[in-house]
């Protein structure tokens, strides 16, 4: 089989190395203060605009058509003004 229809859910494909994660936040939503050690995260916004922290003080605005990378030993916050969608690429580092 060359391809595969994946059902989209949170977690939409998970594997031993890989992780890619849906989230759907509403207006004045957020994620909690959380990391993903060893792990390199592509944040990447499809929808509105996301207000990111990392290491608990760098400050990214993220807005769609945009992307995010970092290594998921730092922390990530994320808050929302606006109803807002993105894809959250996790791989794991060797």
């Amino acid at each position: 089989m060359i391809g595969q229809v994946i059902r989209c859910g949170d977690d939409i494909h998970q594997t031993e190395r890989t992780l890619l994660v849906h989230k759907d936040i509403p207006a004045g939503g957020e994620i909690p203060e959380h990391n993903h050690p060893n792990h390199n995260i592509y944040f990447i916004v499809t929808k509105g605009k996301f207000n990111i922290t990392l290491g608990g003080s760098e400050v990214h605005e993220v807005k769609a058509g945009e992307a995010l990378q970092f290594s998921g030993d730092n922390t990530i916050s994320a808050q929302c003004d606006e109803d807002s969608q993105a894809f959250v690429s996790l791989t794991k580092m060797d």
